[in-house]
C-alpha cells in the first residue's frame, strides 16, 4: 500500500499488471549467446592474456592488423577463427557450441582497432552470404 495525497488515506497498489508478450525462443536464445560473450569479454582468463599480447605500454595497446596505438577502451577484440563459422548461421548452432567457440584460447583472439574489426567482419559476413547462395 503506498499513501495518497489525501492525508491519512492509502491507495491500494494491487491493480493489474500490463501482461508483457512473452519473448520467443529465437530471442531468449540471443539474449543468452549476448550475455555469454560480454562475460566472455569481462572475465575470460585467455582474453586477458590476448590483450597483455598486444598490450605496449601502461595504458595502450596495439592493433594486431594495422599497428595503431589504442587506449583500453579503444580496443575491440575477436575471434580468428570465426564464433561463428563462415558455413553456419548464429541460430545453426546450440548453445554448447556457441559457449565452446566463444571460450577459445588466447592464440585464436586478437585485439583489433574498431576500424579493422569492422573490415574482418564484414568480409566474413560476405562470404557467408556468398556461401549461403550455393
Amino acid at each position: 500500500m503506498v499513501k495518497s495525497s489525501v492525508k491519512g488515506k492509502r491507495k491500494s497498489t494491487n491493480a493489474p499488471k500490463k501482461s508483457k508478450k512473452p519473448k520467443s525462443e529465437k530471442a531468449v536464445l540471443n539474449d543468452i549467446r549476448a550475455r555469454i560473450h560480454l562475460l566472455w569479454t569481462w572475465y575470460s582468463p585467455e582474453v586477458k592474456k590476448a590483450e597483455s599480447r598486444a598490450q605496449i605500454s601502461y595504458k595502450l595497446w596495439g592493433c594486431e592488423s594495422c599497428g595503431d596505438i589504442l587506449h583500453y577502451g579503444q580496443i575491440q577484440r575477436d575471434h580468428i577463427d570465426p564464433k561463428v563459422p563462415i558455413d553456419m548461421n548464429v541460430n545453426d548452432l546450440n548453445l554448447q557450441e556457441y559457449y565452446d567457440r566463444t571460450n577459445c584460447k588466447a592464440d585464436n583472439i586478437m585485439v583489433l582497432c574498431e576500424k579493422c574489426h569492422s573490415e574482418k567482419s564484414d568480409n566474413e559476413n560476405q562470404l557467408r552470404l556468398e556461401y549461403r547462395k550455393k
